[in-house]
């Protein structure tokens, strides 16, 4: 019998703004140096570690730079058919926010075997209702 590894789902963090104004003035004031050397990103030490024991899906998710919570749930749910039983989900930053919204508002065909949530992006001073992904924790009662 050929035994499937276990899957781990990473969504990556972003950034979201008020308006495309205020997005666009982020924009100019950011800088680009194509010298710079890529960064090492903790997902790329965690895919390393466990290549071998573990499947990974590891979307880009839309226009990271000034995220929409409607835009990644309809990217997201081009993924769940591809995810199996006992799938291990993270989320990193925004990441965490959108895994926590649309866990509480969708039920997904197959059991989370764990979800892991790095610095996610939930409070009230971080987590306004820009972009959509804020979540109604007072009235959170777990998952859908």
């Amino acid at each position: 019998m050929n035994k499937q590894k276990p899957q781990i789902v990473i969504i990556h963090g972003g950034d979201s703004f008020a308006t495309n104004e205020v997005f666009y003035t982020a924009l100019r004031r950011w800088t680009y140096d194509i010298y710079k050397p890529e960064r090492k990103r903790w997902r790329d030490a965690l895919v390393g570690n466990l290549v071998h024991s573990h499947e990974f899906i590891i979307p880009e998710m839309p226009c990271k730079q000034n995220a929409d919570y409607i835009a990644w749930s309809i990217w997201f749910e081009k993924m769940v058919p591809y995810f199996r039983d006992g799938v291990i989900l993270v989320g990193h930053s925004l990441g965490g926010a959108f895994l926590l919204r649309y866990l509480t508002e969708n039920k997904l065909p197959v059991t989370i075997a764990q979800l892991h949530l790095i610095a996610p992006v939930i409070d009230d001073v971080d987590c306004k209702d820009v972009g959509g992904f804020k979540i109604d924790i007072a009235a959170w009662s777990g998952f859908a």
